[in-house]
């Protein structure tokens, strides 16, 4: 057995862990699970091993431990140091679901809908929802929920009676409120791109011009916000187009009435110039 496992070791198979004290990642204390649990065969990194569901069994070398770290797809909650699949019940009361290692909150979905993160809304199941094109709403298949419990957790999958294409920024800006600008999507009436003072608006199109294909009505141009006044301004030779608000504008004005007034004063004072 021993020259059995030794061949394993050498060509990597796998770990001859004996002896070695199995600890959960996330014990402040380093301790062993428990004091007396120690690995009595040689264990698979990556194997479940002692460890509990959830997580799998790596050897920590520098503390020359064996440890058990959440599986991919997995968090460890921090109250109980189990791990769990996010957006499932795990250990949160009847009705919430995990959300990360601290935090359980009310599950919002209504029956047959999912859950997107990125998003924080809810969508249902086959519908376009937050998808790209040629995508649905589909569920986490890679939770078991015999075991995982249900997943509220929404992806997006190809339709299967046509393949996913390719998703360009220009198919993505479908919602009302979205603008494209130089290819690129934003929604209308914040700044976005544009330089301080502007906001995103949309570029009005004569009504014969709407039924042309070349013209893409959702597209955006930067303008001033209210209360700014568009001003013209010559910059190394180049003439800039400014935002500026109220406030700017009766600085410079002042500005350019004091200079005035100081000209003149002078000149009064000395007319022989």
């Amino acid at each position: 057995n021993d020259l059995f496992t030794a061949v394993l070791l050498r060509f990597g198979f796998g770990l001859d862990l004996r002896s070695i004290p199995v600890r959960a990642v996330g014990d402040p204390n380093g301790d062993s699970k428990s004091p007396t649990e120690q690995i009595s065969v040689s264990q698979t990194n990556g194997s479940t091993g002692p460890c509990l569901y959830g997580e799998e069994f790596q050897l920590d070398p520098t503390k020359k431990k064996g440890i058990c770290a959440c599986k991919k797809g997995f968090i460890r909650y921090n109250i109980n140091s189990r791990c769990y699949r996010p957006y499932t019940q795990g250990p949160c009361p009847t009705g919430q679901m995990i959300l990360n290692e601290t935090t359980c909150d009310i599950q919002p979905c209504k029956r047959g809908e999912l859950y997107f993160p990125k998003e924080n809304s809810c969508y249902r199941v086959g519908t376009k929802g937050p998808c790209g094109s040629g995508q649905v709403v589909t569920f986490d298949f890679e939770t078991r929920p015999s075991l995982d419990g249900i997943s509220f957790n929404g992806l997006c999958g190809c339709v299967r009676s046509k393949p996913c294409e390719q998703e360009t920024e220009k198919d993505s800006c479908t919602r009302h409120d979205q603008v494209l600008f130089n290819d690129k999507c934003y929604k209308l009436y914040t700044q976005g791109p544009c330089d301080k003072g502007a906001w995103l608006t949309p570029v009005r199109h004569r009504k014969e011009d709407i039924w042309t294909e070349e013209v893409d009505r959702r597209t955006g141009a930067c303008d001033c916000m209210p209360g700014y006044t568009k001003t013209l301004r010559t910059v190394e030779e180049k003439v800039i187009v400014e935002c500026l608000s109220p406030s700017v504008i009766l600085a410079d004005y002042l500005n350019k009435n004091y200079v005035s007034f100081n000209d003149t004063e002078f000149r009064y004072r000395c007319p022989h110039l």
